[in-house]
């Protein structure tokens, strides 16, 4: 049994006096998220927006967070760049009784096709979380909202579904598709949500920032602590249908079956 001495309690709490804890970052009104479903392309576009922002996004992947914090890692506020407000990345979803959430007022969404980000999704988990089952397995336990933060098709529809141009909140929804195929359009009409004047250039610059090869270069120059794995390369490949060389006919029949409402009303079917 441990036994602590009264005295060093004592000098332990005139420590904490003396010496205060950092601050906590902590969102503002102001501030801008990007949300997405997991495996979405947010790390992606967390270079893009800083860049468009900002001007530089940092040497490492590591480096994002000072830029674009992660709001479910916990970040000083001195590790945060001092801005008129912050673009923040989440992966909530919405609901008005969440503490966090209902402070949300500006809102970048992006979507990507469900196929390819549950393939990219178990990747990651089984690499980089030991994720235990296998595909099939996984797949169910995908749709039916088992896995963090919940389903795919829950997910949208929280932030994009039916009704929610009620609920107060500006949002700009950008597939991950539509960016891969031709950013430009779409990276143009975020200047009004961020508040800022974007240009042609200043988007062709951002894009070459966040390459495929700029991106791996700045995985291979530092990634967060609980995203590092020998076996694993977090930056995937920057392509659409990768969906098409690895779901069997069956995987994409119970796919389609439980999200294709959703599916059809974004494009993906």
């Amino acid at each position: 049994m441990i036994i602590t001495h009264p005295i060093s309690r004592s000098l332990y709490k005139l420590r904490s006096l003396l010496i205060p804890s950092p601050e906590i970052f902590k969102p503002r009104e102001n501030d801008v998220y990007l949300v997405s479903y997991p495996r979405s392309g947010n790390t992606w576009m967390r270079v893009i927006m800083a860049e468009l922002v900002y001007g530089k996004s940092g040497e490492s992947i590591e480096d994002i967070q000072y830029y674009v914090p992660d709001i479910h890692r916990k970040t000083y506020a001195k590790d945060v760049i001092n801005s008129e407000f912050n673009l923040i990345k989440s992966h909530h979803l919405y609901r008005r009784d969440h503490k966090e959430v209902k402070t949300y007022k500006k809102i970048i969404y992006i979507i990507r096709d469900p196929r390819d980000v549950v393939v990219s999704y178990y990747k990651y988990l089984k690499n980089l979380r030991g994720y235990p089952l296998g595909f099939d397995e996984f797949i169910l336990n995908w749709i039916s909202g088992r896995i963090w933060p919940c389903s795919w098709q829950e997910h949208i529809n929280s932030w994009i579904g039916l009704g929610n141009q009620n609920s107060g909140i500006e949002l700009e929804i950008l597939r991950y598709e539509d960016l891969l195929v031709n950013p430009e359009p779409e990276l143009l009409k975020l200047g009004k949500i961020l508040g800022i004047q974007i240009t042609s250039e200043d988007v062709q610059r951002a894009i070459q920032a966040a390459a495929v090869d700029k991106m791996r270069a700045k995985e291979s120059k530092g990634m967060p602590e609980h995203e590092r794995s020998d076996k694993f390369q977090f930056i995937g490949e920057a392509t659409t249908k990768q969906w098409s060389k690895k779901l069997t006919s069956d995987q994409l029949n119970l796919i389609t079956e439980y999200l294709g409402a959703t599916m059809k009303r974004h494009g993906y079917i």
